[in-house]
């Protein structure tokens, strides 16, 4: 896709902030009220609550992220794990498998097909705008909202671990 592998994590990581508004089929089966993020050492997980009655988010949504590029969603009897490769400065190549408990039908194995995809292209469209802000004359930084404590903890495990890079290579302190 045409986006950094970071943009990527980034939308990833963002505590649930964009489903709302970028994912109205998977907002409606998740209870947002409940969305939470917990970082850990070098990993943090988002959880919700699932929308009554709904097969594939029984039990609710579990996403786990493993610093600094693989994913693992959980939802009801569905796991599904995507691992980010960055490509270049503005491109990236997103790597999903899939894994259904045994005793799903084709019919919800299909449906749940269906719904990833929906979700998938939405996440994809949404990275490649943010690739081209990015990249606007306009943009310096932006501030983090209240929910994007995954992003936060991400960008500060990758500082960390550049200013480490930058001290083995012995190029001295970075501004």
């Amino acid at each position: 896709m045409a986006c950094n592998w970071k943009v990527f994590c980034d939308n990833y990581l963002d505590g649930g902030y964009h489903i709302a508004h970028m994912h109205p089929s998977l907002d409606a089966q998740l209870a947002m009220g409940t969305y939470e993020t917990r970082t850990f050492d070098r990993y943090s997980v988002q959880a919700s609550r699932g929308a009554d009655g709904l097969a594939r988010q029984e039990g609710g949504a579990l996403y786990a992220w493993l610093y600094p590029n693989f994913m693992i969603n959980r939802y009801g009897p569905v796991l599904d794990t995507n691992l980010v490769l960055p490509l270049g400065p503005d491109r990236c190549r997103v790597v999903f498998e899939y894994f259904f408990e045994a005793g799903c039908d084709a019919a919800f194995v299909a449906a749940s097909m269906r719904q990833t995809e929906v979700t998938q292209e939405e996440d994809i469209l949404v990275s490649e705008q943010v690739q081209v802000g990015l990249g606007s004359a306009g943009f310096d930084r932006a501030p983090y909202a209240a929910p994007e404590v995954g992003i936060l903890h991400f960008h500060e495990l990758l500082a960390a671990d550049l200013r480490a890079g930058l001290r083995r290579a012995g190029s001295g302190r970075p501004r």
